[in-house]
């Protein structure tokens, strides 16, 4: 879809952007949290954006070589929406499309950088700008008003002893039984479960 080498390829719809190399969004300037899962299903649906997703391209990408539910992807999906400050029927940037998949919907524009200038680094200059050594403190040392307590062990009343005193080691009592469970056996035979 783009002619921008992938590393340097940012996309950007409404208040977000998003740096696929660095797997972050952010929202008018300040990152916010999304789980991995997440950010790769929002790359996969802004890859394809305009385009219907089908559920199991979605399982294929997201979540290669790996079984997951549906509940799993409707999880996922949600907590997408819910990052990108989509409420209960505002669908601005994702659309569920019954029994198929999902979409993105919202316009997006790819922009050229590389994201040097979407998240703030240390530079030069601001370390220049910074104190040289550490400032004294001028707060008073004698009108801090914090006590400790010294106790001296000799001081400290004796321990009652938990074991007879002819005895130092006293046995550890014998471990609880364990209950016996009846243990089932799971067989997958040709989508089907048989239980034993």
């Amino acid at each position: 879809m783009s002619s921008l080498p992938a590393e340097r390829r940012l996309f950007q719809f409404g208040e977000y952007r998003v740096d696929p190399v660095r797997r972050r969004i952010l929202r008018g300037g300040e990152p916010i949290a999304v789980t991995s899962k997440s950010f790769s299903l929002l790359m996969v649906l802004l890859e394809r954006r305009g385009e219907v997703v089908e559920k199991e391209e979605l399982f294929r990408r997201v979540w290669p070589d790996t079984y997951v539910t549906e509940a799993n992807l409707t999880q996922n999906v949600s907590s997408l929406r819910k990052a990108l400050g989509e409420r209960a029927g505002d669908r601005r940037y994702i659309v569920t499309v019954p029994g198929r998949g999902y979409a993105f919907v919202a316009e997006v524009v790819e922009v050229a950088g590389d994201g040097s200038g979407i998240f703030p680094t240390l530079r030069a200059e601001d370390l220049r700008a910074a104190p040289a050594r550490p400032q004294p403190v001028t707060a008073d040392p004698e009108a801090d008003t914090t006590e400790i307590p010294i106790v001296r062990l000799e001081d400290l009343p004796p321990r009652k002893e938990k074991a007879k005193e002819e005895d130092p080691v006293a046995p550890a009592p014998a471990p609880a039984p364990r209950p016996r469970w009846r243990r089932r056996s799971l067989l997958l035979l040709g989508g089907g479960v048989l239980l034993f």
